[in-house]
């Protein structure tokens, strides 16, 4: 304590051994792998995800969206409850050195276009049929969004607009472009800086 106020010298407090929220992950899946990182009720029963399945769903989802065209530096909006898709995307988005934005799920058509326009989003990442039927009303004023990814496919089946693309989709598109290149993913990860 001098004058009144607490000094601390740079060497007192610890190194951070992960300076972004994707190497955070990843440092809890090589501490935790196989322990259970994450709950969600589903009709009444409970169901786990270990640090690995979120690590692997996160990795898939990073890459769909790249192979979609998501550019460093893109914005990504995402628009839904707190359910373990909209921290997957989250963290997918951010893996791919992109920015996201989260909406509130009762935000009105035209709170959505603001956001989605200000933050200059090009993918939209909504939870259910509700979510996507406020984009369709506001579709014509977002020409810059080149998809929108649903994880709720309740009532989805009448929609048949190119634009809309299932969530697991993107996950399988992911996949499939980790098994051509595997390291693409952990030097996303590796050039991501704090700043």
């Amino acid at each position: 304590l001098k004058g009144g106020v607490l000094q601390a010298s740079a060497t007192e407090f610890p190194k951070i051994a992960a300076d972004t929220l994707p190497k955070c992950l990843r440092r809890g899946v090589q501490r935790w792998g196989d322990m259970v990182y994450m709950r969600r009720k589903d009709l009444g029963i409970w169901q786990r995800y270990t640090w690995n399945e979120v690590y692997d769903r996160v990795r898939a989802f990073c890459l769909g969206l790249i192979n979609l065209g998501l550019q460093p530096g893109e914005t990504v909006g995402i628009i839904g409850e707190n359910t373990p898709e909209l921290f997957w995307a989250d963290f997918a988005t951010l893996a791919a050195g992109a920015k996201m934005v989260c909406l509130y799920p009762d935000m009105t058509p035209d709170e959505m276009l603001y956001v989605l326009q200000h933050s200059e989003a090009v993918f939209l990442v909504a939870e259910d049929q509700e979510q996507v039927d406020k984009y369709l009303e506001i579709q014509s004023q977002l020409p810059s969004i080149r998809k929108v990814i649903y994880w709720d496919e309740s009532g989805m089946w009448q929609y048949h607009d190119d634009i809309l693309m299932e969530f697991d989709a993107v996950i399988e598109t992911g996949r499939r472009s980790h098994s051509q290149n595997p390291d693409l993913f952990e030097q996303n990860i590796d050039s991501g800086r704090s700043d």
